[in-house]
């Protein structure tokens, strides 16, 4: 138990040298002995009179981690009309690119890193986003902000949709309906906190800095502690496999005692991990992106489209009648397209529907009919719209969260081993922040043209 306990806190066996049959079966020894524990801890799970108990507890917390992880980015979106004023797409390019950058990059390297130390870097990194959010005069302050909001966003996904695939496939979808709910959470909150605080939107953010120490009790305290082991044991067991398996290519010895031991490591019940025939680069570029990253990114895309650029220039041109003046358009706008998404996420639970490219197009057609309001007004009544938002909002959690649910069905489907599908699930995120940076992009596009070419219509407003 005590090696357990030190694995936990970041001590690792250390790789031996990659050469000779000693050294080959020190490392089989190693392996062994971590896979051993694996399924000691594994073997202790609870009775079966208490399963169902421990499933929803464990949703229950992988819920809330979805709430506070994408906290930071529903506090920004709900604040970014007042803290970037004319160019409100840009909280999307900052949050959304450092998203991107970070949701492509970390899998690629993060399996070098204990899982505590993930969960310090992505609580401290929460804190700094509302802290940056505040500070200066002008856009500067914000945009640090919104990057360390997309950050966390990215990191915290990436991080718990690889832990999930040591828990029950179903806290995948209490995760992001989690994140779904900050949605409406977000900015209902912020609505409130605006309203006491007389539209001091520096004040209303400064709020929400406590709800960051949410986190490190969530995965410290509420977790199942015997997945988190697993999940660690795991992620120390995969490195030495993988070293052994680069090591022992044919080229590199000419021992046929090491390439039989090695051959039972690489397929372990006809499962593959990765090795020199089988890599994450191509893993990701031959699967991951064809198959589940151009869907949600066409969905997301979408969605960011409609919420930072036709939603603010339809404010601007005072389009529908009985719409709310100043920034509380945007907000109601945002409340009903955050709804939606925990509504539709929230879904999943009950019945999943991981027909991904269904999302993507329903996203494409929900867009259309926006352009055509843009240019061809036929909606009048601002209630109207915010249907439209729901539309919108709906879409995209349906899709964020069925591609989640799919990414990790499909992968404990081919019997794929956990580093595998810890990996694959670690994109889930992926389509979402790329979306929004091409969506985000657009929505800067069209509220520029809109205010250079299209007037204002006189309308009715509260």
């Amino acid at each position: 138990m005590s090696t357990v306990s030190s694995q936990l806190n970041g001590h690792e066996p250390g790789l031996p040298n990659l050469g000779g049959d000693n050294e080959a079966r020190q490392r089989q020894s190693t392996a062994k002995s971590l896979e051993d524990q694996i399924s000691s801890v594994g073997s202790k799970g609870p009775p079966r009179s208490e399963w169902r108990h421990t499933v929803w507890k464990d949703m229950l917390a992988f819920f809330t981690l979805g709430i506070i992880i994408a906290l930071p980015t529903m506090v920004v979106t709900s604040a970014a009309n007042s803290m970037f004023s004319g160019i409100t797409g840009l909280w999307g390019i900052c949050m959304s690119v450092a998203a991107a950058i970070t949701t492509f990059t970390t899998p690629l390297f993060i399996h070098h890193v204990p899982y505590n130390a993930r969960v310090l870097v992505c609580f401290v990194a929460s804190v700094l986003s509302f802290v940056a959010c505040v500070l200066g005069s002008d856009v500067v302050g914000p945009s640090i902000g919104a990057v360390l909001a997309g950050f966390v966003y990215a990191f915290g996904t990436s991080l718990y949709l690889t832990v999930a695939a040591f828990y029950d496939q179903r806290t995948v979808i209490g995760f992001s309906t989690g994140s779904g709910f900050s949605a409406v959470l977000g900015p209902a909150l912020y609505i409130g906190f605006m309203q006491a605080f007389e539209d001091k939107w520096r004040h209303a953010i400064l709020v929400f800095l406590p709800l960051a120490f949410v986190q490190p009790c969530v995965w410290w305290i509420m977790q199942s502690s015997q997945s988190c082991i697993t999940a660690e044991q795991t992620r120390q067991a995969a490195r030495i496999r993988e070293a052994e398996r680069f090591a022992n290519q044919p080229a590199a010895t000419s021992s046929a005692a090491i390439l039989s031991a090695n051959s039972s490591i690489h397929e372990t019940n006809g499962k593959q991990g990765f090795g020199p025939g089988r890599t994450r680069i191509g893993l990701f570029w031959k699967t991951i992106v064809p198959q589940y990253v151009v869907p949600l990114l066409t969905c997301t895309c979408g969605a960011m489209f409609v919420l930072s650029g036709l939603a603010p220039t339809f404010q601007d041109l005072n389009s529908f009648l009985d719409a709310p003046s100043g920034a509380l358009n945007y907000q109601l706008d945002f409340f009903m397209y955050g709804a939606a998404q925990f509504l539709l996420a929230g879904l999943a639970i009950f019945r999943a529907f991981p027909i991904i490219w269904f999302w993507a197009l329903a996203q494409v057609f929900v867009v259309a009919i926006g352009i055509t309001q843009l240019f061809y007004p036929f909606l009048t009544y601002y209630g109207v719209w915010l249907i439209f938002m729901f539309a919108t909002g709906g879409v995209v959690g349906g899709g964020v969260t069925n591609t989640n649910y799919k990414v990790a069905d499909d992968f404990r489907k081919r019997g794929e081993e956990d580093d595998v599908r810890a990996f694959a699930m670690s994109y889930g995120g992926l389509g979402n922040f790329a979306g929004d940076v091409l969506g985000g992009g657009l929505a800067i596009l069209v509220q520029k043209l809109a205010e250079a070419h299209l007037a204002a219509r006189t309308r009715g407003g509260l």
